[in-house]
């Protein structure tokens, strides 16, 4: 809990995009640099998709050509476990001077273990020169000299760790990389203290309230029970489409335990009713004692056999 409640402060006090975390700085005496900033803006859970704002600008001095063309691929987490490719967009960079656009792009992750999901974008960037034939590719190394590249994040309920350089793992011929890095996604420590210890306390409450209750005030208040069960989902996982969690699962799991509970619990009490009557009736014929119904039955015989 001390290390939720920690969590839970600092993302009230870190600002959004407060840090930016460098990936690479341009080489001494470049005549041309490419300066470029990636800001993770959205996240789309579901469809495994990051959206990314990219801006910066091309500062170049002599022969700056017609620009150039940035290329931003989501690398695979496995280089030899695909064949052609990775997804990528590319971002035109003027001669000189300032440039801002959005790309989306695939991203690793699973959202079926919430609170608990991690996400991963191996992002990678490549330069092409543009000229009156098209664009060719720019060699990794001499790309790499002109690049200074910097990562920071706009997004809510995530937690961005420090990027790492995997640019050894990539080598594509079509589009050489010149810096490859992985950026991992997680959601932050309060979050998921937060969601285990609402699930606790409502499925402890839950269970009380059908458990501790009279029979027929359970049944009664069980719709009331189940609305609340359930009504904790749109708290902890708000938008996103329905069973498409954990949170989801458990809950349903929960709902369907508190269910049983009411059966069993209408089981027994039907159980013991049947039991208490043929008690009482054993005990009537061994005592002598008439019951009452068979005694209005005899009463009847009676009467109709003095009429007769």
């Amino acid at each position: 809990m001390p290390f939720a409640i920690a969590s839970m402060a600092g993302s009230l006090k870190h600002p959004v995009a407060a840090d930016a975390f460098h990936l690479s700085v341009p080489a001494a005496g470049q005549r041309s640099t490419t300066a470029v900033n990636l800001r993770l803006v959205g996240i789309d859970e579901s469809g495994q998709t990051v959206t990314v704002a990219v801006t910066g600008d091309r500062s170049c001095t002599v022969d700056c050509g017609g620009g150039q063309v940035l290329e931003l691929f989501s690398l695979h987490a496995d280089p030899t476990g695909s064949d052609g490719a990775p997804p990528s967009q590319g971002v035109a960079v003027p001669p000189n001077g300032e440039f801002d656009d959005s790309i989306t792009l695939p991203v690793e992750g699973s959202l079926g273990s919430y609170p608990f999901d991690h996400y991963r974008l191996f992002v990678g960037v490549a330069l092409a020169a543009k000229s009156g034939s098209g664009q060719s590719p720019i060699a990794a190394r001499s790309a790499r000299a002109q690049l200074d590249v910097s990562v920071d994040d706009q997004l809510s309920r995530f937690d961005v760790a420090t990027p790492r350089d995997v640019t050894s793992r990539f080598r594509y011929v079509d589009a050489p990389i010149a810096l490859a890095a992985a950026v991992d996604l997680t959601r932050p420590l309060y979050l998921q203290a937060l969601t285990v210890l609402i699930i606790v306390f409502i499925s402890i409450a839950g269970f009380y309230s059908v458990i501790s209750r009279e029979f027929k005030e359970v049944i009664g208040a069980m719709g009331v029970v189940v609305l609340g069960v359930w009504g904790v989902r749109t708290l902890l996982v708000g938008s996103y489409p329905p069973d498409s969690t954990a949170v989801d699962l458990v809950l349903t799991f929960l709902i369907l335990m508190l269910l049983m509970v009411v059966m069993v619990r209408g089981l027994l009490l039907i159980r013991r009713r049947i039991t208490s009557r043929q008690t009482d009736h054993d005990g009537s014929e061994h005592s002598g004692v008439i019951h009452p119904m068979e005694q209005a039955q005899e009463s009847k015989d009676e009467a109709l056999s003095g009429v007769v």
